[in-house]
């Protein structure tokens, strides 16, 4: 990563300039608005983790190494775990329909926040969208029987993995905290994470942003230029973008506000159906401003993220891509 001077979240930053006195300035506004929490070097924000798993053995380590990095920060920390057990596709006819119509629905709900993030122009949409419903025919009439009962174990990976993130959510209200650190059981910390970490919340995130940002990507995972509308932030340095709008990248690991967390369940108490989504679709859809009423928001995507993600660097095997038994 490039050094820059007044950079947050670097090995090498420094204090920006007037953070601390914006943060006594906008203290009681903060609070009033539950956009952010009140910074200060006096009392740091309240924040409690929570580690998404499935008691897998092989990512033992990596657990243990997250709850030390939480302990070491003097962060609370809980492991959402509990989760039903996969079921066996016992009619091909139900399961190829089923997958055919969550895939539509992916699809509808991709494109609506494509085009309400500016992420691509309406041409570049529809083509994509002809290219996943190929896909949605190939699934319901010529898809062999072991891809579909794949197909359909991914499926409920995929769909309880976005019901652990809401139970996390939840968690996080009930400890009234301001903020909820997220992590997937593949953030792999860093030697500089708990250095990091404690940069980006003690100089409240990024200068000139503070009340108003609602999520911050802490392990990335695709490259930012596939799934970041990077010609359209806001805020742009050597270590960090800054968008206007909540934006993911994948939620392997990640910060979001207490006020984010409200509109987040109270959408989905809405519409329980999202939760059929994939995680970093469902928050993509259920963050735009028509769907949840997010507003005037921001979202902070470091350049060099603070944790690895284990199973985009090969480091860690994926879970939800082993084939069904």
């Amino acid at each position: 990563m490039h050094s820059h001077a007044n950079s947050i979240g670097s090995p090498r930053s420094g204090l920006a300039a007037g953070v601390a006195s914006k943060a006594a300035a906008t203290h009681s506004a903060t609070v009033a608005t539950g956009q952010a929490v009140a910074m200060s070097h006096a009392k740091g924000p309240a924040i409690s983790a929570a580690i998404i798993h499935n008691s897998s053995p092989s990512r033992l380590f990596i657990r243990d190494q997250l709850i030390q990095f939480c302990r070491d920060l003097q962060i609370p920390v809980s492991e959402v775990v509990e989760q039903p057990p996969l079921s066996a596709c016992r009619s091909m006819a139900w399961t190829r329909l089923y997958l055919a119509a969550r895939e539509c629905m992916k699809i509808l709900c991709a494109a609506a926040y494509l085009r309400a993030s500016r992420h691509r122009p309406w041409r570049v949409i529809l083509v994509v969208v002809v290219k996943e419903l190929r896909h949605v025919l190939h699934l319901l009439c010529r898809a062999s029987r072991d891809d579909v009962r794949t197909a359909y174990r991914r499926s409920q990976i995929e769909v309880i993995l976005s019901t652990k993130h809401l139970a996390a959510w939840t968690r996080a209200q009930e400890k009234q905290s301001d903020w909820a650190l997220v992590f997937e059981d593949d953030a792999e910390v860093a030697p500089d994470s708990k250095f990091r970490f404690k940069q980006l919340v003690d100089h409240g995130f990024v200068d000139g942003f503070l009340g108003r940002i609602a999520y911050v990507d802490l392990a990335g995972g695709f490259a930012p230029a596939l799934v970041l509308p990077l010609q359209h932030a806001c805020f742009a340095s050597d270590d960090v973008w800054v968008f206007n709008g909540l934006i993911t990248n994948t939620t392997c690991s990640y910060l979001a506000s207490q006020s984010t967390m409200a509109a987040w369940v109270e959408t989905l108490k809405r519409w329980p159906v999202l939760l059929q989504l994939p995680a970093d679709h469902m928050i993509n859809f259920i963050s735009l401003p028509v769907v949840s009423g997010l507003r005037d928001v921001f979202s902070i995507h470091l350049r060099e993220p603070l944790f690895c993600h284990g199973s985009f660097r090969g480091s860690t095997p994926s879970l939800i891509s082993q084939p069904s038994a």
